[in-house]
């Protein structure tokens, strides 16, 4: 009966293990990536928490990127640039960022076009 326990105990052990992984890459295990911003800026609305509840005074600008990695593949993720006084991403620019399947992990900075790989550039136009 004490083995039967420890086996069942061993394998939700192993199965939380492995869902904790699968959750971290999809989550945070980053690539570079790169977009071209939309030709006209979005609204500039309140700031709002993951929750849905206003942020301070905070205003923030809502983009749908559609970002491209090295290798051709397609990733369409939200990136919102909030605070005080935000300043738009620059209308037409490319931008790279490190994005994982679910989010922007770090950036997005901006880069000339001829900076972008030409597998990327290809699908971005």
């Amino acid at each position: 009966m004490k083995k039967m326990i420890g086996a069942i105990a061993l394998l939700l052990l192993l199965f939380g293990g492995y869902k904790g992984y699968q959750y971290y890459d999809q989550t945070y295990n980053s690539q570079v990536a790169y977009a071209k911003v939309p030709e006209t800026v979005p609204p500039l609305t309140d700031a709002l928490s993951d929750s849905g509840e206003k942020m301070w005074n905070w205003k923030a600008y809502d983009y749908e990127l559609t970002f491209v990695t090295k290798d051709g593949k397609t990733i369409k993720l939200p990136y919102t640039v909030a605070s005080e006084n935000p300043t738009p991403l620059e209308p037409n620019s490319f931008v790279k960022a490190e994005v994982s399947q679910k989010r922007v992990t770090s950036g997005p900075t901006s880069i000339d076009e001829s900076q972008v790989p030409t597998a990327a550039l290809a699908k971005l136009k």
